[in-house]
C-alpha cells in the first residue's frame, strides 16, 4: 500500500495549479494513493500538522510573486510557519517535495519556493527529492526541470510506471461537456458580457470575478515619433456598480487589479473553423465526478452557455503548447505521420525539435491545430488540454480618493511578427483595443505586496516605461507629507512616450511631487540613457535621502536589467558618495530590503 499523497500549489496566476493537476494525473496513473490537490491556504494547517505526524507526503508546487514573495494562495500558510514559537521539530514526521516556478530575470529567482523549503526542514521536515527551481526564461520554459522533477518524485515514493493497460493518457480529462438541448437566441457581441456572467465564488486560489464598465481609453504614445509601433494605453473602469466586497472603492496605491480578458473574434472564428464544431450549442462544463480528486475548475463565465462564448472566454487560443500538449493529443491523430511527429514532440529525444517549432518559431495551439487536422480529441479532452486563458495584472494607477469609483490600468500593448512572419497580438492587448464605452469588463483586486507607500517618509520613485503606473497612483493620493518626493522616468522619447506628462507637471505644480527626472534612451543616437544613469548623476541628493532622511526607494518595470540595475547603483552610491566599503554599503542595501525600504515590483 502507497503512503498518502497530498499536492498542494501556490499559485499568483494559475500556472503553479495547471502544473499540479498535471503531476496528480500522472500520479493517478500511476496508482498513487492520492488524497488531496488544492491550494495551500485551502488545506487546513490543523489537518496538516496532523498528516504530518502519520507519515503522508506533501508535494508543493509552488511560485514566487513580484520581489520574492509567497503568493496570496499561500499567505496564511506562510505566516504559520514563520512564527518564532513553534517548536522545532513540530514537523519532524513531514516527507515534502517542492517544484519552484520562476524566472532568471526577475532578481529574486524562485524565493518562495527556496524559503519555503528551507523552513519546513527548520521545522524538522525532510525531502524526498532535492528542489526543482523551474525557470521560465529558458527555452522550452520549466519543462527542461519540471519533468526529471516529476520522475524523482515518482522513484521516491516507489510508484511503477502506467501499466500497458491502464488508461490511456490522452483521455484523462479533467473535464465533462453537456449539450443543452437547445440553442442560443442571445446574439450578443463578443466585446459585451451580460450581467452577472463573471461572477464566480472565491476560494484561497481564486478571486470573486466582478464586472466592470469601461469609461474610456486614451493612447498614450504618439506614434510619430517611435520607429517601432509599440503603442501603451490609458484605460479608465467604472467600479461603482462592482460589488462592495471587491475593496474597489478603498483600493490603495500599489495595490493590483487583474482583468480577465476574451479571445479575440477572429481567433475563436478560427477555432469552429479547424475543429467544425457548433459554436452556437448551449453547454454545460464541470468535473467529472471521478475526477473531483483533482480540484475544481473556475469558469471566466457563467453557465450554462454557448460552446463560443465558453471558448472565448476560458481558452488560451493563441498559448505557446508545451510538451504536455502534444503527449496528449498525439493518441487522437489518426494518421500515421501525423501521430509520430506529435509523439517525438513529447518525447525527451525530441526537446530540440519542440523548441524549434513550437517556442522559436512562436507557434500558438491554434497553428498546432492546424498543422495536425487529423488530431481532433473529444470536445472534453480538447478544453481541458487547451490552458485556461488566465487574467491579466496590472498595478493600479489611479487614486481610490483622487479618482472616486474609478480604476485606472497603463497598458503596454504586445505586438509582434514571429519568424513564420505571423502578426502576433497579445490576448488582453486585443481585448482592450477592442474595447468600447459602456463594455463590461472581469476584473478582480488584489492587495500589493511589493509596493506598500509609506506617506511620512521622503520618497524616490524610479518607474520607467508602464513602471510608472503606481507612482502616479501614489501622487495622486497625496504622495509624502513629511518630506520630498522625487521621480525618475526612463522612456525611449520625450515626444513619443512621456506617459502622463501633464499629470506630473500637474504635481510639481502642486508640490505633490518635488523633482522630476527623465531618461529618454532614444533621444541621442551616440549613447543610451537609463534611469541608473540619471541616479548616478544625481548622486549627491539621491544618497542624502535615502542615508541622512531615511527615504524610501520604490521601484516598478519590467524584471531584467533594469532592477538590478538600481540596486548596484545604490550599492556604488554608498561607496562614491557614502565613502563606505563595498562590503559596509552592500549591508547598507540589504538593510533597506529588509526594513521594507527598498521596495521593487517587476513583471
Amino acid at each position: 500500500m502507497h503512503v498518502p499523497v497530498h499536492v498542494l500549489y501556490a499559485t499568483a496566476t494559475g500556472t503553479a495549479q495547471d502544473v499540479a493537476q498535471q503531476l496528480a494525473q500522472q500520479l493517478v496513473l500511476r496508482e498513487a494513493q492520492l488524497v488531496s490537490l488544492q491550494a495551500v491556504d485551502d488545506y487546513p494547517i490543523a489537518k496538516l500538522l496532523n498528516h504530518a505526524a502519520s507519515a503522508h507526503t506533501f508535494i508543493l508546487i509552488v511560485s514566487t510573486c513580484g520581489d520574492g514573495h509567497v503568493p496570496i494562495t499561500m499567505r496564511n500558510f506562510w505566516n504559520f510557519i514563520r512564527r518564532s514559537d513553534l517548536p522545532a521539530g513540530i514537523l519532524s514526521e513531514l516527507r515534502f517535495a517542492i517544484f519552484g516556478l520562476g524566472d532568471r530575470a526577475y532578481v529574486k529567482f524562485n524565493a518562495a519556493a527556496r524559503k519555503l523549503c528551507t523552513r519546513l526542514i527548520d521545522l524538522g521536515a525532510s525531502l524526498i527529492t532535492p528542489l526543482s527551481l523551474g525557470d521560465d526564461s529558458e527555452e522550452g520554459g520549466y519543462d527542461a526541470q519540471l519533468f526529471p522533477w516529476m520522475d524523482s518524485v515518482f522513484d521516491a515514493l516507489v510508484l511503477r510506471p502506467p501499466s500497458a493497460n491502464s488508461s490511456d493518457e490522452g483521455n484523462q480529462s479533467l473535464l465533462q461537456l453537456r449539450y443543452i438541448d437547445s440553442r442560443s437566441d442571445d446574439r450578443r457581441s463578443d466585446s459585451k458580457w451580460r450581467a452577472g456572467e463573471a461572477r464566480r465564488k472565491p476560494s484561497a486560489a481564486t478571486f470573486a470575478l466582478h464586472d466592470s464598465v469601461l469609461k474610456r481609453t486614451e493612447v498614450l504614445t504618439n506614434p510619430d515619433f517611435l520607429t517601432d509601433g509599440k503603442e501603451v494605453l490609458h484605460v479608465e473602469l467604472d467600479v461603482t456598480d462592482a460589488h462592495p466586497e471587491t475593496r474597489l472603492h478603498t483600493y490603495e496605491p500599489g495595490d493590483i487589479i487583474h482583468v480577465v480578458p476574451r479571445n479575440s473574434p477572429s481567433a475563436v472564428r478560427a477555432f469552429f473553423e479547424l475543429t467544425g464544431l457548433d459554436g452556437e450549442a448551449m453547454i454545460d462544463v464541470s468535473v467529472r465526478e471521478t475526477m473531483r480528486q483533482f480540484g475544481d475548475y473556475h469558469c471566466n463565465t457563467g453557465m450554462p452557455c454557448t460552446l463560443r462564448q465558453f471558448v472565448s472566454a476560458q481558452l488560451d487560443l493563441t498559448a505557446t503548447p508545451r510538451r504536455q500538449f502534444f503527449k496528449r493529443l498525439a493518441p487522437f491523430a489518426a494518421l500515421g505521420m501525423e501521430k509520430e511527429k506529435l509523439m517525438h514532440f513529447a518525447s525527451a529525444g525530441g526537446t530540440e525539435d519542440l523548441n524549434q517549432y513550437a517556442y522559436r518559431e512562436k507557434r500558438t495551439i491554434l497553428l498546432v491545430l492546424r498543422d495536425f487536422p487529423s488530431a481532433r480529441p473529444p470536445i472534453e479532452t480538447l478544453i481541458d488540454m487547451i490552458p485556461v486563458l488566465r487574467p491579466r495584472a496590472f498595478s493600479i494607477a489611479s487614486s481610490a480618493n483622487a479618482h472616486p469609483g474609478s480604476v485606472h490600468i497603463c497598458a503596454s500593448l504586445v505586438k509582434y511578427q514571429t519568424p513564420l512572419r505571423f502578426l502576433r497580438v497579445g490576448v488582453c492587448s486585443a481585448f482592450f483595443k477592442s474595447l468600447k464605452k459602456g463594455d463590461c469588463v472581469p476584473i478582480f483586486l488584489e492587495q500589493g505586496t511589493s509596493l506598500r507607500f509609506q506617506t511620512k517618509r521622503p520618497a524616490i520613485l524610479i518607474g520607467p516605461g508602464t513602471g510608472v503606473a503606481p507612482m502616479r497612483s501614489y501622487l495622486s493620493e497625496g504622495g509624502s507629507t513629511t518630506g520630498p518626493s522625487i521621480l525618475f522616468f526612463g522612456c525611449r522619447s520625450e515626444k513619443g512616450d512621456f506617459l502622463y506628462r501633464r499629470d506630473f507637471e500637474l504635481f510639481l505644480k502642486r508640490k505633490t511631487l518635488t523633482k522630476l527626472i527623465t531618461a529618454f534612451s532614444r533621444e541621442d543616437p551616440s549613447q543610451k540613457v537609463y534611469v541608473q544613469h540619471r541616479i548616478e548623476h544625481n548622486a549627491e541628493q539621491t544618497w542624502k535621502l535615502v542615508f541622512e532622511q531615511g527615504a524610501y526607494v520604490y521601484v516598478a518595470g519590467a524584471a531584467g536589467a533594469m532592477p538590478k540595475a538600481i540596486r548596484e547603483v545604490i550599492v556604488t552610491l554608498g561607496k562614491t558618495v557614502g565613502q563606505l566599503s563595498e562590503a559596509s554599503s552592500e549591508q547598507f542595501v540589504k538593510r533597506m530590503e529588509s526594513e521594507g525600504r527598498l521596495q521593487m515590483e517587476c513583471w
